[in-house]
């Protein structure tokens, strides 16, 4: 198995929005070597951050680490969702005997 592919995304404070979130969510849907995504201080809304979360990191159990803090749509209860996304993931890995 190939297991080359970008392990880490750091696009923090950029001021991308929602057009972005969509964007993401559609790749990370099928990565599956993403480890690490930093999308802080950006202008992503909690219909853009509920859309990542639903539909790429529930999916994706490669990503371990999440990042999306200081985005005026990042509440408390999104980042216990992301929170909630990432130890699952991690846990999976651990079972599998992934180094993360």
């Amino acid at each position: 198995m190939n297991s080359s592919g970008l392990r880490e995304l750091i696009l923090r404070r950029n001021k991308l929005g929602d057009s972005f979130a969509k964007s993401l969510t559609q790749a990370l849907a099928s990565d599956k070597f993403m480890k690490s995504i930093d999308i802080s201080g950006n202008k992503v809304s909690k219909l853009g951050l509920r859309s990542l979360i639903k539909l790429a990191l529930l999916e994706n159990g490669s990503i371990v680490a999440f990042d999306a803090r200081l985005n005026p749509g990042c509440s408390e209860k999104i980042e216990r969702q992301l929170s909630l996304c990432m130890l699952k993931n991690i846990e999976k890995a651990k079972e599998k005997g992934v180094e993360i």
